[in-house]
């Protein structure tokens, strides 16, 4: 009988002790996963370009390639200009 009075006596603090462990295997847990996602979204700062910087990009290219057209444009104009007088 003492040692069931014992036991019954001592279960309140193995299962505050289990519980606590819990909470520290899950702050534990809780924690890394913070830190991965943090150390990822460095990387992702460092390695990727962001959408905005991409959609500049691509307005960019895209009056170079109408600039381009124009010279083009003009250059073939007064080509074909020249053509036509040389041979009139």
């Amino acid at each position: 009988m003492d040692l069931l009075e014992n036991l019954m006596e001592s279960l309140p603090n193995l299962l505050l002790s289990a519980a606590l462990a819990f909470q520290v295997f899950l702050f534990r847990q809780v924690t890394e996963t913070r830190r991965d996602l943090l150390e990822l979204r460095v990387e992702l700062a460092g390695n990727y370009v962001r959408n905005d910087a991409i959609e500049r990009l691509a307005q960019r290219v895209d009056d170079s390639v109408r600039r381009m057209e124009d010279r083009l444009e003009d250059r073939l104009e007064t080509h074909f200009h020249t053509l036509k007088r040389a041979t009139q």
